[in-house]
């Protein structure tokens, strides 16, 4: 049995910040991530929840580097994570 081989993906995690407002969040992560109401209100409730949070995953380390630098530029504090999945 062949098994199959792990892909590399790139995670954009964003960290909690009180400096921001959830409307915000919101609506940042609409515009940058192109996330529908209810799914970023999520990833803003995760956030502020857990203290930090993966927004988005990508195949391309450009992708990924591309939106962390927009949400970087926004005043959100992120991290890329390199994993196999």
């Amino acid at each position: 049995m062949v098994k199959p081989s792990k892909k590399r993906r790139y995670q954009v995690v964003v960290y909690n910040s009180d400096e921001m407002s959830f409307n915000y969040v919101i609506d940042t992560f609409q515009t940058i991530l192109g996330y529908e109401l209810v799914q970023a209100t999520s990833c803003a409730n995760l956030i502020d929840q857990l203290g930090k949070y993966v927004v988005k995953s990508f195949a391309e380390k450009d992708h990924a580097t591309a939106t962390a630098d927009l949400l970087l530029e926004s005043g959100f504090e992120v991290e890329i994570i390199d994993i196999f999945a």
